[in-house]
């Protein structure tokens, strides 16, 4: 009788070697405003961040004004796992 083999491969949307995989995360669809930029945030999704100076949800972005800037916003660049799927 033979042996089964079974590779491990990561489901489409993730990259990895199959035991270990990775949200595959990419900016080229966010439409951030021209005073933001696409960060990955702590739950390893894209989203536009306003870039320091300026504020608002990363669609649309206002310039803050001199007297009001304090300090520099924080981007996250973690990425979770997923589970792995073992075929046959």
């Amino acid at each position: 009788m033979q042996e089964a083999t079974y590779a491990c491969r990561c489901l489409p949307g993730y990259v990895g070697d199959g035991v270990e995989c990775l949200e595959e995360v990419t900016c080229d669809r966010m439409d951030c405003d021209a005073n933001a930029e696409c960060v990955i945030t702590r739950f390893g999704a894209p989203d536009c961040a306003c870039v320091a100076g300026y504020e608002g949800n990363g669609t649309y972005c206002t310039i803050v004004p001199s007297d009001v800037q304090v300090g520099v916003s924080t981007m996250f660049f973690v990425v979770k796992c997923c589970p792995h799927n073992c075929f046959k």
